[in-house]
Parts: structure tokens; sequence; C-alpha cells
């Protein structure tokens, strides 16, 4: 393995959409804190400083999450990008002592590359190969880590990102900025071989039969409007997934009210039957009662009184007149004795004097 292999990525507290380039995960795993370099059989937590120190990291992390600003005044976000950590890695049969002078190399030219935002370059060396003709060997290899000046963004340190804003501020579309993106990075490994690659014994790409078939212009930009494509039905089959969730949480809403309602139909139907059951047995009672031998001889006489009334009714009505005529005359008589009138006696009856 003597062809070039150099790297960097970018790093944020949350780590962005998925997760997975979190600032503590990668400050983890290069000073073999537990928990983040299982990879490593016996890892060596006595990490080989070339320029720097883990503190002069976190420091200057923290001092651009306290004070950046973006040109709008805002504070940077959890997701903002705050470090660059990368990695160089020496060709297999690479001795101690040859270790040592490139690193020395490295650190030097890793300065003049970033300058001020150049916080730490370390080494690790308990990794080994592990395949091929050199399976077991210590593998060296070296980190270094960026992290920009409070007045600064981190496009200033990587060249993709810097490629990718001028291409969208120029009207680029999503595609153009990929490409443009991919070009700057391109060109940063052929910076690394042209300055680099000679003297750590570096091949610029891949043996013929490892190499990747690179694709053409027009290869990559149907690949690259397939990648786009898929990425608008991931975002649809998630938008459909969620749509079935929320269906199916309202199907369950609606199962459950169901259900309730059939209980308390349920629940009014024994209610119902009860009742039922009970003007039943009234009626029974009600049915038994009138067939008793001393209510049907009541019945009859109440029948028999129906009869009677109104032949009653129609003889009062018949004396009534005669008896309030005699009524009257007696209380008129009673008035006028009362008031001293004096009753006359004529030939025709009686007549009274005033």
């Amino acid at each position: 393995m003597s062809y070039q292999f150099a790297s960097f990525f970018t790093y944020s507290r949350s780590g962005g959409k998925k997760g997975d380039f979190k600032v503590a995960g990668c400050l983890g795993e290069a000073f073999r804190d537990d928990g983040f370099c299982d990879h490593v059989t016996t890892p060596d937590k006595n990490v080989s400083f070339a320029f720097g120190s883990r503190e002069s990291i976190e420091n200057a992390i923290k001092n651009y999450e306290d004070n950046f600003k973006d040109s709008r005044g805002h504070k940077l976000r959890k997701d903002g990008k705050i470090l660059i950590a990368g990695v160089f890695s020496y060709p297999p049969g690479t001795t101690e002592e040859d270790f040592l002078v490139k690193n020395e190399y490295l650190t030097k030219w890793l300065k003049k590359e970033y300058g001020d935002g150049l916080r730490c370059v370390l080494s690790h060396k308990d990794e080994p190969f592990k395949k091929g003709d050199w399976e077991g060997e210590t593998h060296y290899h070296s980190h270094f880590f960026v992290v920009p000046e409070i007045s600064e963004n981190i496009d200033k340190y990587h060249c993709g990102i810097k490629a990718k804003k001028e291409a969208r501020a120029a009207g680029k579309n999503k595609l153009g900025e990929n490409i443009a993106y991919k070009w700057a990075m391109g060109d940063w490994q052929d910076k690394v071989n042209k300055e680099l690659g000679s003297f750590f014994g570096f091949e610029k790409s891949r043996p013929p039969e490892l190499k990747e078939k690179r694709l053409s212009r027009k290869e990559y930009k149907i690949l690259a409007a397939a990648e786009e494509r898929l990425q608008e039905a991931e975002v649809k089959n998630e938008w459909l997934l969620n749509k079935r969730i929320q269906l199916e949480n309202r199907e369950k809403e609606v199962d459950n009210k169901l259900e309730d309602w059939e209980k308390a139909v349920a629940k009014q139907s024994v209610y119902l039957q009860e009742k039922e059951e009970a003007l039943q047995k009234r009626e029974k009672e009600v049915s038994d009662f009138y067939r008793r031998p001393e209510v049907s001889i009541i019945k009859k006489a109440l029948d028999d009184l129906k009869n009677i009334i109104p032949e009653v009714k129609q003889k009062v009505f018949e004396a009534f007149p005669v008896a309030f005529q005699q009524l009257i005359a007696e209380m008129a008589k009673k008035y006028r004795e009362e008031k001293g009138f004096k009753m006359q006696q004529t030939d025709k009856g009686s007549k009274d004097i005033g």
C-alpha cells in the first residue's frame, strides 16, 4: 500500500442530521478515550504529539462556540461546523526513524497550509496493518486538527466548502455545487501528492488492479441526477412513512372509540333488557291482580255505577230549578223581615207595603 492516503472531515457538536460526525467522537478516537477506540486491540493512551495538545483544541473550540457570530450577528448553531480533522497514512515498511523525519516534515507543511488555525498534530503507533504482506506491522499515521479563529468561517480552511459556496453564489444548482466541491477536493489531493507524495514515497493513485474506474463527465451527471432522484425518493418515502404512521395512529384512535361505543351500547342493551323484563313482570302482576275474584266483583260494581250515575245526574239537574227558586224566596223573606217590611194581604195574594 504505497498509494496516497490523505483525507479530512468537518465535525460539529451535534454531528449534523445523521449524527455521525461529532466533535466528541472525533477527539475520543484520536486521544484513545474509553469507548471510542474499540477498533484498536490494545490502545496506547500515550499519544505522540508533534504540535499542540488536546487542551489547545478544546479551548479553541469553546472560544469559537462562545464568541463566533455570522454576518447577520447570529451565534453558531449546534450543528455548525467547528472542527476540521484529517489523517495522513504512512506506507508499509516505514521505520520508526523514517516516521519521525516524515512526521516533522508533515507538521511544517500543515503549519504552512493552515496557519493559526492548526491546533494540534498527533500520531498513532498502536494500529497494525490487518492484511497483506505487512499484516501485523505498525501502521504509522498522523492526525491534524484545525479550529478557525472567532472572526473566520470554517470554509477558509476547507477548500471543498469554500468552492461549494462560491458555486452557489455564482448561481449554480445543487449538481454544480457538488461538482465544484469534488473538483476542489481533487485539487487538494493533487497538492498533497505534489508537495508530500515523493517525500513520503506515495504513488498518486492506486495500482491498476485496485483502481476504481473513473467516470466520464456524462456518466457523472447521470449518476448525480440518479442520486438526487434517490434522495427525493427517500424524502418522499419518509413523508409517506410518517403519513402511514399518522393514519395507523388515527385508525387506532377510531378503533378505540368504536370499542368504547360498543361497550356503551352493550351496557345500554343490558339496561334496556332488564327494564323490559321488569315491565313484563309488572304486567304479569297486574294481569294476575285483575284475575282475582274480589277484583272482578269490584269491577262489576264500578261498571254498574257508571250506568247509574247518568240517571242520578239527570234527576239532580231537574230538581235544581225548583230548589233554587225556594231558596230565593226564603232569602227574600228573611231580608224583608230584617228591614221591617210589613206584609199586606190582598185579594189576589200578599203584597209588601213599604
